[in-house]
Parts: C-alpha cells; sequence; structure tokens
C-alpha cells in the first residue's frame, strides 16, 4: 500500500469504515489509483486509449471496468478487506466515469502530415535536410494506425520490380506511380492529383492499387462508388481514411456531380459529408489520394479547353495482357509477405523525390500529349461542330457526309474516333447544345436525316 500513499492523504482509504459499519469501496481513491496504475486516454471519437509496450492502443469500455475490478479485488485481498458485495456495475462505471473526467478529451488528434507510421516506429520529413528520417515511437505519440509492414532500410523487393516492369514497361511512368504512391503514404496528399489507371482486365491494374491497400492498412483506405457519390449518405463511411480507391469505375465517373467531388477531393478545397443516424455533417479537407480503375474510355464533363482536369490528372494506360492462365491469383499476398519492407523502400524512394520536389509530379512532354489527348477527345465532338458547323440560312448538310468530314479531322488531329451510330448519337447532342438544333428526316429531297439551315465546312 506504500505505493499508494499521496492518494491515501488526499482521498482517503480505499475501504473506510465509518463506526461500527462494514467497510466500502471509497470510489474516488480507485479512481485515482487506476489512473496512476494504467495510463489511459479518452476521447469522444475514438473511445478508450491505453498504453501498451510504449504505443496508445484502442480498448473497450468493458476492459477499463475489468481493469478497475481486478485492483479492487487485489487490494481487497492485501488489506484483508471484504467489500465483495459492493462490486457492481454501478460502482465500476462510476469510478471509469470519473477516470474519464480526468483523461478526456473532445476529438482524437488528427495525424502529423510530415509522418508515415510504420510497425516498428515513425518516419518523418525533415523539411531542413530534405530528408526522411526514423525514429522510435514515445508515449507523446496520439498514433493508432500504421502502415502493415516494418521499415527495413536496406530492404529490397526483386520480385515486385520485376512485375512492375512487366505490366508497365515505360520507365517514366513507374516514376510517376512511383511518386504518388509515395505521396498518398502521408496523411496529407498535398500534389492535387489523381491517378488513371486504364487498360482492359486482365492487364495487371490492380496489381499496385491491392498493394498499396493492403501496405497502408484497411483503416486509412475508402472504396470509392461512384453511384452513389449524388446519394445523401454516399459518403457517411468517410471518417479518417486517407487514400480513395474507386474500382471498376464506370466510364461517366467523372461527369455531373462525381467529377465536381473528384476535384475536391484532391484539389485542396473544403467539403461536407452527412452522418448516417446523426444530424450533423462531418468536415473534410481535399488532401486525399485518389486512384482510379477502368476499363474504359473516360469521360469528363468541364467547360472551355478542360485545362482544370489536365492539371489533376496523371493517366496511366495498361497495354500488357496477362493470360488468364497465367495470372498468380495469390501474387499480392505473396510478396507483402515476402518483400513487404522492400515494396515498401520503393514507394519511399517516390515519397523523397516528390517531397524534395514540392509535391509536384511533372510530367515527360510524351506523358502531357497523352494526358491531353485524352481530354481532348473526350471533347473532341464539341470541338468537330465548332470547327467544322456553322449557321447558313438555305443550307442543309446530311448526317452521313458530317460523319466522313468527322473522321478526317479526327485523323488529322490524331485521336480515334467514334462508330458510325455512337457518331450519330454524340453529333445531335452536340448539335442541340451548341446551336439548340434538331435534325431533320428529309435533306436534298430524300429521306436521309441530317440538318437544314446549317453548311458543312470542308
Amino acid at each position: 500500500m506504500q505505493e499508494y500513499q499521496p492518494i491515501i492523504e488526499k482521498f482517503g482509504e480505499p475501504f473506510p469504515t465509518e463506526g461500527r459499519r462494514n467497510p466500502r469501496v471509497n470510489p474516488i481513491f480507485f479512481a485515482a489509483a487506476f489512473q496512476q496504475d494504467t495510463q489511459v486516454k479518452y476521447f469522444h471519437d475514438v473511445g478508450w486509449l491505453k498504453m501498451k509496450n510504449g504505443r496508445w492502443h484502442s480498448t473497450s469500455s468493458a476492459a477499463i471496468k475489468i481493469a478497475i475490478r481486478d485492483l479492487i479485488l487485489r487490494l481487497m485481498r492485501s488489506t484483508s478487506k471484504s467489500c465483495f458485495s459492493q462490486i457492481t456495475p454501478g460502482l465500476l462505471h462510476e469510478i471509469m466515469q470519473m477516470v474519464q473526467l480526468e483523461n478526456g478529451a473532445e476529438r482524437f488528434p488528427p495525424l502529423d502530415p510530415d509522418i508515415i507510421p510504420v510497425t516498428n516506429g515513425i518516419l518523418y520529413w525533415e523539411s531542413v535536410s530534405q530528408e526522411l528520417k526514423f525514429r522510435d515511437y514515445n508515449q507523446e505519440d496520439m498514433i493508432l494506425d500504421s502502415l502493415t509492414v516494418p521499415y527495413v532500410p536496406n530492404a529490397k523487393a526483386p520480385l515486385f520490380e520485376e512485375k512492375i516492369r512487366e505490366i508497365i514497361p515505360d520507365a517514366d511512368d513507374r516514376r510517376v506511380i512511383q511518386d504518388y504512391l509515395g505521396a498518398s503514404l502521408f496523411p496529407a496528399n498535398r500534389t492535387r492529383k489523381f491517378l488513371l489507371f486504364q487498360g482492359e482486365g486482365g492487364c495487371g491494374k490492380s496489381l499496385l492499387v491491392l498493394l498499396i491497400s493492403k501496405i497502408l492498412d484497411p483503416k486509412r483506405v475508402f472504396d470509392l462508388n461512384f453511384r452513389t457519390i449524388s446519394s445523401p449518405f454516399g459518403f457517411s463511411d468517410l471518417t479518417t481514411q486517407t487514400l480513395l480507391t474507386a474500382s471498376e469505375a464506370i466510364s461517366g465517373a467523372l461527369c455531373s456531380s462525381r467529377g465536381e467531388f473528384v476535384k475536391k477531393a484532391v484539389g485542396g478545397d473544403y467539403f461536407q459529408t452527412a452522418q448516417k443516424f446523426e444530424n450533423l455533417k462531418k468536415k473534410h479537407h481535399g488532401t486525399f489520394s485518389l486512384i482510379i480503375v477502368t476499363n474504359h474510355k473516360m469521360s469528363v464533363k468541364f467547360e472551355g479547353k478542360g485545362q482544370e482536369w489536365k492539371d489533376r490528372m496523371l493517366p496511366i494506360l495498361f497495354h500488357h495482357h496477362i493470360p488468364e492462365e497465367k495470372q498468380d491469383r495469390t501474387l499480392v499476398d505473396r510478396l507483402l509477405a515476402e518483400e513487404g519492407s522492400g515494396i515498401l523502400n520503393w514507394i519511399l524512394d517516390g515519397a523523397r523525390h516528390v517531397r524534395s520536389n514540392n509535391w509536384r509530379i511533372e510530367l515527360t512532354t510524351t506523358q502531357k500529349v497523352r494526358r491531353d489527348k485524352l481530354v481532348d477527345e473526350i471533347r473532341s465532338m464539341d470541338m468537330f461542330v465548332c470547327n467544322y458547323i456553322r449557321r447558313s440560312a438555305g443550307n442543309e448538310f446530311s448526317s452521313r457526309s458530317a460523319y466522313a468530314t468527322y473522321i478526317r479531322h479526327q485523323r488529322d488531329l490524331g485521336l480515334e474516333f467514334l462508330e458510325e451510330a455512337a457518331f450519330y448519337k454524340r453529333f445531335a447532342k452536340s448539335m442541340g447544345t451548341e446551336y439548340d438544333a434538331i435534325g431533320s428526316n428529309s435533306i436534298h429531297g430524300q429521306k436521309i436525316r441530317g440538318y437544314k439551315g446549317f453548311e458543312l465546312l470542308d
């Protein structure tokens, strides 16, 4: 009992007796004794935390009450007191509430934006030396979740690098991916960009997404479903995650409100999401990492030349098809088990590069042409209508002749062109948008669809 003497002097004996009455449990003594024996904290948004092996870990209120009960029983044995009937759920809850008053706070503090917690310590960006440095955890680090692999400075990943070269032969594309994945290790990604993985099924697009998701830990990853973005509670589960992944995104994923969300999520803007069963909204800052994976050509909605998308998009096109009989279903787990720390080092090289470059990810001329081509293909129909169609009273042209001119236009720009049926549908929409025009079923005195009052320029 000697270790509790200061508490006894302040709050009284653990089992005081008044007159001839039986001893009773002194709640305020045990609240103070528990805090002396056990380091705990309470946050309203994450609950109870307990210090173990130099790190804070989540625990439950039931575990706290059991620990308080065990403390009471231990002191009962050492003092030969008998208060068993007093150890009730109400008493344990009362003592726990006292502990919470002393150690409670409203919100769990956010992660420092310049640190990368790993299983065996913390990597932190030192701005003076422009280097990532490593240190052990200490009791001041309020960190619950870390990467799932340890930091081992000299670890290599030969099989991983072999597979990456196979599915992404271009070294510049690998560098862009490496930089972006490195940026995604930090709690806040300030590149203001997103990765777009585009290619047919079976070309290895999902490998990198699965690896970074498992390295970060599922608690930091949010599965983004573009179909539910417009739903009032489409993002109710978005809380403390830092990486958004949209696997198998639909072709129109970046249109309308979905596209506006993407720009906010990565562009540094503030936005709010509604919470289920709560009459409140959670505020977010748009420093998320975002990887969109699709088998389709993406469509985006924009005004002007689409520069806002060119500034945000990092497109990587996958062309290397892996035959189904050669696809390794266990590759991701095997790579993490055998080369996890080496893969982390590969990604950390990207983190160092992007941080020393002030969060800039620079594209080569070839990559910029590819990116611009993707965006320009989206607006190529509007460009065609603006450049090749003009109002002209008394003139008319057929939709078929417009398609022939459109093909020449696309080829001159080095862009792919739509099949004929798809062209007619998109062309009619662009004509309606640009000129409020409706097609005619009779052109040149024949039953041919086209437009009257307009001229087709060659």
